[in-house]
């Protein structure tokens, strides 16, 4: 699992550079992107333009980091391709994630 870290103007992007968030890149997903929390990111922009699918691991996953993050702090998906976002509105996830077409204007709008 390969994931990109890059700092725009606080917000922390972590771009997926897989084309699946499944069972298989589940577990070190929750991982590398479990330790940015840890080590102090609390706005984070994750970027899905590469992501084309996502299974019920891969979901789970989401759910764990947006409770990860919690209050304390600010998570949104930006990029999502049709296939991942249809997913979030039919278990209307996307009622609690904040989605973003890219995201240079998810960082912008974290920037508020």
């Amino acid at each position: 699992m390969r994931i990109e870290e890059q700092r725009e103007r606080g917000v922390l992007v972590l771009a997926v550079m897989e084309s699946r968030l499944d069972a298989r890149v589940a577990p070190e997903f929750t991982r590398q992107v479990g330790a940015a929390v840890e080590r102090g990111a609390r706005v984070i922009a994750l970027d899905l333009s590469r992501v084309e699918f996502v299974d019920s691991r891969g979901l789970r996953a989401l759910i764990l980091l947006f409770k990860q993050i919690g209050r304390s702090g600010y998570l949104s998906m930006a990029g999502t391709r049709k296939p991942v976002f249809d997913l979030f509105r039919m278990t209307k996830l996307d009622r609690s994630f904040a989605l973003f077409p890219t995201a240079a204007i998810a960082v912008a709008a974290m920037n508020r």
